[in-house]
């Protein structure tokens, strides 16, 4: 069944003697988020609400992800992938916060994957591609680099930054994207998520090949931010305990953390609803090739897995 669930379809289990019914869900389009985010939201937080105010000034430019990383919920067939607001949408909303009390002219664009907007895809429902390896898939980011060159020249706009995490294995086939992102729109650091660097753990997340890919892409900012005179740096998320991880495993996480010290983010899986990986997690088993996996259960080893990766290993054996 967690092979099957799918938005775009109906489907049916039997429980003794009755079934679990789930309908194919209604599509949404361009057309739907703009109306939603054209209506008169305040934006104003309550003081009460302070860890609210990191996204007062935040505005979402598009919905899902093409990821289907399979510790996440929000996969394209759960989730109709990318659903893009419109340019003109997004321009009429930041012009809108222009006139609110309390705006300085700094404006966050968000995104599950910041670099998605405009990756609508207009194949049909039974189409079975891998969303961020397919062919027919627009990464050009021309979209996207046009409307945050829109919204720079916005009166009343000073800067425009970009804080949730690039999909770099797409952002890798726009130079010129990662190029923008140095010369405008990074303050200090920009997160990236290789979440491991082993290839059998990356393929039980569906990241395959990713440890690859993400030392091409350091190599190539680093570069770019050379070449514009930018000290920028990247910051590294990484994901311990997840099915697959062992401890021995966990030392390449440790060599990729000692030669990129800006890893700040090492953290443990957390079992969540409607994922491929808390399926494996509950089940020991693989589903899309019904394989045993090993799991590691126990706080304990995921402690230590996740003291390994952070170069903790003498002490956590001093502590034995």
């Amino acid at each position: 069944m967690q092979n099957m669930f799918d938005i775009n379809r109906k489907l049916a289990q039997k429980f003794d003697n009755r079934y679990v019914l789930q309908y194919k869900a209604m599509p949404y389009t361009t057309k739907d988020l703009d109306y939603i985010y054209s209506l008169p939201f305040s934006r104003s937080i309550p003081r009460h609400y302070k860890e609210f105010r990191v996204v007062e000034w935040s505005v979402l430019t598009h919905r899902g992800c093409l990821g289907g990383c399979n510790f996440c919920s929000n996969r394209p067939k759960l989730r109709q992938g990318v659903v893009s607001r419109s340019r003109e949408s997004i321009i009429e909303e930041i012009k809108w916060m222009t006139h609110l009390p309390g705006f300085k002219g700094v404006v966050e664009l968000s995104g599950a994957s910041a670099n998605m907007y405009g990756m609508d895809c207009a194949s049909s429902d039974a189409c079975k591609n891998r969303c961020v390896t397919c062919k027919q898939l627009n990464k050009s980011h021309q979209e996207l680099l046009r409307l945050m060159r829109s919204i720079r020249n916005i009166h009343g706009v000073r800067k425009v930054f970009v804080k949730s995490g690039v999909r770099y294995d797409l952002a890798m086939n726009s130079p010129e994207y990662i190029r923008e992102l140095v010369k405008y729109h990074i303050d200090g650091k920009m997160m990236v998520a290789p979440e491991h660097m082993n290839r059998e753990v990356l393929k039980l997340m569906n990241k395959d090949n990713e440890e690859r890919k993400v030392h091409d892409f350091i190599k190539m900012f680093r570069k770019i931010c050379e070449q514009e005179k930018k000290p920028l740096d990247l910051s590294y998320y990484l994901l311990v305990g997840h099915p697959g991880c062992t401890i021995g495993n966990s030392d390449e996480l440790r060599i990729f953390v000692k030669n990129h010290t800006n890893t700040n983010f090492v953290q443990i899986f957390t079992p969540t609803p409607m994922t491929v990986s808390t399926c494996i997690y509950y089940t020991g088993i693989d589903p899309k090739t019904m394989n045993p996996v090993y799991v590691p259960y126990t706080y304990n080893e995921k402690k230590k897995q996740k003291n390994i990766a952070l170069g903790r290993k003498a002490a956590e054996e001093r502590r034995r």
